[in-house]
Protein backbone atom coordinates (compact mmCIF):
# COMPACT_ATOMS: atom_id res chain seq x y z
CA UNK A 1 0.00 0.00 0.00
CA UNK A 2 1.08 3.51 -0.70
CA UNK A 3 1.12 6.41 1.68
CA UNK A 4 -2.26 7.80 0.57
CA UNK A 5 -3.91 4.39 0.99
CA UNK A 6 -2.39 3.99 4.46
CA UNK A 7 -3.67 7.44 5.44
CA UNK A 8 -7.13 6.63 4.06
CA UNK A 9 -7.18 3.32 5.97
CA UNK A 10 -6.14 5.04 9.21
CA UNK A 11 -8.78 7.73 8.76
CA UNK A 12 -11.44 5.07 8.15
CA UNK A 13 -10.33 3.21 11.28
CA UNK A 14 -10.41 6.38 13.37
CA UNK A 15 -13.81 7.37 11.96
CA UNK A 16 -15.21 3.95 12.80
CA UNK A 17 -13.97 4.28 16.38
CA UNK A 18 -15.44 7.76 16.72
CA UNK A 19 -18.76 6.60 15.24
CA UNK A 20 -18.89 3.72 17.71
CA UNK A 21 -18.15 6.10 20.59
CA UNK A 22 -20.90 8.49 19.43
CA UNK A 23 -23.39 5.62 19.07
CA UNK A 24 -22.48 4.35 22.55
CA UNK A 25 -22.92 7.87 23.97
CA UNK A 26 -26.34 8.14 22.34
CA UNK A 27 -27.40 4.79 23.81
CA UNK A 28 -26.13 5.80 27.25
CA UNK A 29 -27.94 9.14 27.14
CA UNK A 30 -31.10 7.38 25.95
CA UNK A 31 -30.90 5.06 28.95
CA UNK A 32 -30.29 8.03 31.25
CA UNK A 33 -33.31 9.87 29.80
CA UNK A 34 -35.45 6.82 30.52
CA UNK A 35 -34.13 6.73 34.09
CA UNK A 36 -34.93 10.44 34.54
CA UNK A 37 -38.51 9.83 33.41
CA UNK A 38 -38.84 6.80 35.69
CA UNK A 39 -37.49 8.76 38.68
CA UNK A 40 -39.78 11.72 38.01
CA UNK A 41 -42.82 9.47 37.59
CA UNK A 42 -42.12 7.65 40.85
CA UNK A 43 -41.63 10.93 42.73
CA UNK A 44 -44.77 12.44 41.18
CA UNK A 45 -46.81 9.38 42.14
CA UNK A 46 -45.46 9.55 45.71
CA UNK A 47 -46.38 13.24 45.79
CA UNK A 48 -49.91 12.54 44.56
CA UNK A 49 -50.35 9.83 47.18
CA UNK A 50 -48.97 12.12 49.89
CA UNK A 51 -51.38 14.89 48.93
CA UNK A 52 -54.33 12.46 49.11
CA UNK A 53 -53.34 11.18 52.54
CA UNK A 54 -55.17 12.94 55.37
CA UNK A 55 -52.94 14.81 57.80
CA UNK A 56 -53.30 17.43 60.45
CA UNK A 57 -52.93 21.11 59.57
CA UNK A 58 -49.41 22.48 59.30
CA UNK A 59 -47.77 19.07 59.55
CA UNK A 60 -44.04 19.91 59.25
CA UNK A 61 -43.01 16.35 58.30
CA UNK A 62 -45.51 16.26 55.48
CA UNK A 63 -44.45 19.68 54.22
CA UNK A 64 -40.80 18.59 54.26
CA UNK A 65 -41.63 15.36 52.40
CA UNK A 66 -43.66 17.27 49.79
CA UNK A 67 -40.83 19.75 49.29
CA UNK A 68 -38.33 16.91 48.93
CA UNK A 69 -40.46 15.18 46.30
CA UNK A 70 -40.92 18.41 44.34
CA UNK A 71 -37.14 18.92 44.41
CA UNK A 72 -36.57 15.38 43.09
CA UNK A 73 -39.02 16.01 40.24
CA UNK A 74 -37.32 19.30 39.35
CA UNK A 75 -33.85 17.68 39.45
CA UNK A 76 -35.03 14.85 37.20
CA UNK A 77 -36.41 17.39 34.71
CA UNK A 78 -33.15 19.37 34.73
CA UNK A 79 -31.05 16.23 34.32
CA UNK A 80 -33.32 15.12 31.45
CA UNK A 81 -32.80 18.45 29.64
CA UNK A 82 -29.02 18.25 30.11
CA UNK A 83 -28.91 14.66 28.84
CA UNK A 84 -31.08 15.62 25.87
CA UNK A 85 -28.52 18.29 24.94
CA UNK A 86 -25.70 15.76 25.25
CA UNK A 87 -27.62 13.34 23.04
CA UNK A 88 -28.10 16.02 20.39
CA UNK A 89 -24.36 16.77 20.41
CA UNK A 90 -23.58 13.07 19.98
CA UNK A 91 -26.14 12.83 17.18
CA UNK A 92 -24.51 15.78 15.38
CA UNK A 93 -21.06 14.23 15.80
CA UNK A 94 -22.29 10.91 14.44
CA UNK A 95 -23.90 12.60 11.44
CA UNK A 96 -20.68 14.50 10.74
CA UNK A 97 -18.57 11.31 10.97
CA UNK A 98 -20.98 9.45 8.69
CA UNK A 99 -20.75 12.28 6.15
CA UNK A 100 -16.97 12.25 6.20
CA UNK A 101 -16.93 8.47 5.83
CA UNK A 102 -19.32 8.66 2.88
CA UNK A 103 -17.16 11.30 1.23
CA UNK A 104 -14.09 9.13 1.73
CA UNK A 105 -15.82 6.13 0.21
CA UNK A 106 -16.83 8.19 -2.82
CA UNK A 107 -13.29 9.52 -3.11
CA UNK A 108 -14.63 13.06 -2.74
CA UNK A 109 -11.94 14.15 -0.27
CA UNK A 110 -8.45 15.04 -1.40
CA UNK A 111 -6.30 13.48 1.33
CA UNK A 112 -2.84 14.40 0.18
CA UNK A 113 -2.22 17.81 -1.32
Amino acid sequence: MGFAEDVRAKINESLSQRMQAAEAAMKKTGDTKTQCVDDAAASKLDLLVLRRTPAGPNNPERLAKESSLQTKIRESRERYIKVEQEMEASRKDLTMYQGIKADLQKGALQLIA
